[in-house]
């Protein structure tokens, strides 16, 4: 696969390169059905034995089970930051992200 497309393939579905631990906003298909607008966390591969991202789902009528991230059709990435201070990212790894979004607000 060339790197135009992997790069392509990334601005399109960034959840197939999922960060461990990584929470997401998704939708997509599952062995239970479809699932719309859930909470889901990227597992880290030391626990699925994979490379490509497992996302646990957190909230959802069955609580507790996986999908693959070629299940998911849509998903948002999001950000946790600290309570009591928004402007700033509870993992440091994701604060040049929310600096890059807090100044495009402006």
């Amino acid at each position: 696969m060339s790197t135009e497309l992997h790069i392509e393939l990334a601005a399109r579905m960034p959840w197939l390169s999922a960060e461990p631990d990584s929470m997401w906003v998704a939708s997509g298909k599952s062995p239970h059905g479809s699932f719309t607008d859930c909470l889901v966390r990227a597992l880290p591969p030391m626990v699925t034995g994979s490379e490509t991202p497992v996302f646990e789902v957190l909230i959802y009528a069955q609580l507790g089970y996986c999908v693959p991230a070629s299940s998911v059709t849509t998903a948002k990435e999001l950000l946790l930051v600290m309570a009591d201070d928004p402007r700033t990212a509870y993992y440091v790894d994701d604060q040049p992200t929310l600096d890059a979004h807090l100044k495009a607000e402006r």
